[in-house]
């Protein structure tokens, strides 16, 4: 509600502030304030400078072009193109934050729609550069308004983050201390899991951003090498849950549970020498699992009660953690030709779209071109999503709002109060349902609808046919892309993500124990993590999109996704039960052998979804005897993770059978 209302304040101002000064297209500076709103005013100005930097090198590129090839309708067409290419593989392969490429490419189409629509030259670049400048009013309105209303520090967040794990491991210690095999105890164990998947990208990003703007002291200091300790023992957790329950708990493991439990209240009320008394008063751990967590939470509070050189230089090594990932683009950016193909097709459309309202002489549906860069996604469900999502709020933000503002509030307005205030409640409705994280697109096309109807001049509009003419634009690009795309199923495209993860986990536990210096493996390590959380992220938001396909083998999707889901899930115990083998298991015969078979058939496995059950065209065989040949006994963690190799094995047989 806060940031609804700072959204709709900026707005307000904004656009008192460009009617004062006449500028004109001011719909695009006062929408630019929804692109640009971040948690916080560094962020936003930061965003809003990228975004101002690039629209102005977008229609700067457009003009170049324009004057060059002399205005050239062949050039102007081939331009739309390769402005919708550029967009939208930036979009599609860009893993952090280069810039929006919406913003460079609506600015340089925009600017050659100018030139299309019949305008002398000198309007048409002035009407290119002026939005320019009204972006420029309303990122400065909203950084304002940020900067005066709100106090967000990255330190009080990195708190948050630390101090909710903590009360998680608090939790799940008290549940097996307390012997409850209850469902509470089950949705505890997916708490932490959640968290472990996680890893501590998060807190990294947070130690990066006060390494960076706040170099005083926190209100409550935070060791920044106490990070990767936490987040170790976030993964040790998680292993152990999936091995063990409380029922298989004798009464010194549970008493040692209660121990641990208590020491983490002191850790979380800082009292570390309290927690460290209580760690040694713990009784002898008998498994090597429980001596893996009591090793790590003494650890952690270590590094609290010693302020030595050793620890100085290991926050500085996390520090430098925290800095080393680098990457911007998906690593087969350029070597995997989906990216390419998948931009081709939406430049394709955004071409047809330029042709084909140039045919017409209808520049009023020129909106069908913005509509293909947004809606023009890699699934069928995802882009009946965005084209539902879109028509929901062009009609409740052009037609209902706009047009009922122009009927029945304007004409009976005598002053500007009544258009600001109907700016306040529309952007203020629009900016609560944009933060949705299910519907927030249809909280942005609500305020570009309504300001594309309602801010066209310096006054207040009588027409009704901008309003018209975007459903009119955004029918056709539904039309175009139904002749262009040939959607992936939201089923398939989850499968082959699911594949993607499984050589992730693969590469994952081959980094954990690899033979490189220390701060080059962490990073490698934390690296493979976030790209597994990315992963993950992506699989289930394709199961989501599932029932906005319009197919009648929906259900058999659906249900395909669901075997997917539980598969990754499984995946996921895999990887965090061999994570949590002791150390010295890794040299011996039995578990290296059991280590080095799990890694090289887990990609072997993603090869057999991505191709139906086959591996270079035979049939995949059933292989989970992992350690037939291994000598001597089997021991109970190598076993438990064998066995839940053994289900993921079947549950991968069945989502894709030979």
């Amino acid at each position: 509600m806060a940031g609804s209302l700072r959204t709709a304040l900026a707005a307000t101002i904004a656009t008192l502030l460009m009617l004062i000064l006449h500028v004109p297209g001011m719909m695009y500076g006062v929408f630019l304030i929804f692109l640009v709103s971040y948690e916080t005013a560094y962020l936003t100005f930061k965003r809003g400078l990228v975004a101002i930097c690039v629209q102005s090198f977008g229609a700067a590129s457009a003009l170049c072009l324009i004057s060059v090839t002399g205005d050239s309708p062949v050039a102007k067409v081939i331009g739309v193109a390769i402005c919708a290419f550029v967009a939208a593989f930036i979009r599609v392969t860009e893993v952090r934050f280069i810039i929006q490429p919406l913003d460079f490419s609506v600015f340089a189409i925009a600017t050659i729609f100018y030139f299309d629509s019949g305008m002398r030259a000198n309007q048409a670049v002035s009407m290119s550069l002026w939005p320019v400048a009204g972006g420029a009013i309303g990122v400065g309105c909203k950084v304002a308004i940020e900067y005066i209303f709100t106090r967000r520090m990255p330190y009080h967040d990195l708190h948050r983050e630390i101090d909710a794990r903590y009360l998680e491991l608090e939790k799940i210690f008290q549940l097996y201390g307390s012997n409850c095999a209850t469902p509470e105890l089950q949705t505890q164990i997916i708490r932490v899991r959640n968290y472990a998947f996680m890893g501590q990208g998060k807190m990294q990003h947070l130690l990066q951003e006060i390494n960076e703007r706040h170099r005083k002291e926190t209100p409550r200091k935070v060791v920044p090498a106490s990070i990767p300790v936490l987040a170790m023992l976030m993964d040790l957790m998680a292993g152990y849950a999936v091995h063990n329950v409380p029922a298989d708990l004798s009464t010194a493991d549970r008493a040692l549970m209660n121990d641990f439990a208590q020491a983490m209240k002191f850790i979380q009320e800082g009292k570390w020498e309290e927690a460290w008394k209580q760690l040694d008063g713990c009784s002898p751990a008998s498994s090597v699992e429980l001596a893996q967590i009591e090793n790590g939470l003494r650890t952690l509070v270590a590094f609290y009660l010693n302020d030595s050189h050793d620890s100085a230089n290991a926050s500085a090594h996390a520090m430098q953690l925290a800095t080393g990932n680098q990457h911007w683009l998906v690593p087969d950016c350029f070597s995997n030709p989906e990216y390419a193909l998948y931009a081709f097709k939406v430049s394709l459309c955004a071409a047809l779209c330029n042709v084909i309202y140039n045919a017409m002489a209808w520049p009023g549906i020129a909106t069908a071109v913005t509509t293909v860069l947004v809606a023009g996604l890699s699934t069928s469900g995802a882009s009946n999503q965005k084209l539902i999502y879109r028509l929901i709020g062009s009609t409740l933000g052009g037609v209902i709002c706009g047009l009922g503002c122009i009927i029945f509030v304007y004409p009976n307005a005598d002053s500007a109060v009544p258009f600001l205030l109907s700016i306040a409640l529309v952007t203020w409705i629009a900016a609560w349902v944009s933060r949705s994280p299910h519907f927030g697109y249809i909280g942005l096309q609500i305020a570009f609808s309504f300001y594309m109807t309602v801010l066209t001049d310096f006054s207040a509009p009588t027409q009704i046919t901008p309003a018209r003419d975007r459903l009119v634009g955004i029918m056709l690009a539904i039309l175009v892309m139904l002749f262009v795309f040939r959607f992936e199923k939201g089923a398939d495209k989850m499968q082959q993500t699911f594949a993607r993860l499984l050589r992730l986990q693969s590469d994952y536990l081959l980094a954990t124990v690899a033979d490189l210096p220390d701060p080059v493996r962490q990073r490698k390590v934390m690296e493979l993590k976030e790209q597994m959380g990315l992963a993950i992220g992506s699989a289930r938001g394709f199961a989501e999109l599932v029932p906005f396909e319009f197919s009648p083998h929906r259900e058999v999707h659906v249900l395909r996704c669901e075997k997917i889901e539980q598969a990754i899930w499984r995946a996921g115990d895999l990887v965090l039960s061999v994570s949590s083998w002791p150390p010295n298991a890794v040299s011996a015969d039995c578990a290296r052998q059991a280590r080095t078979a799990i890694v090289e058939r887990l990609p072997v496995l993603a090869e057999a979804i991505e191709q139906q059950g086959h591996t270079h065209g035979k049939p995949l065989q059933e292989d989970v005897e992992l350690c037939a040949a291994a000598p001597g006994a089997v021991p109970p963690y190598v076993d438990k993770s064998l066995a839940i190799y053994k289900e993921l094995y079947l549950q991968c047989a069945e989502i894709a059978p030979a």
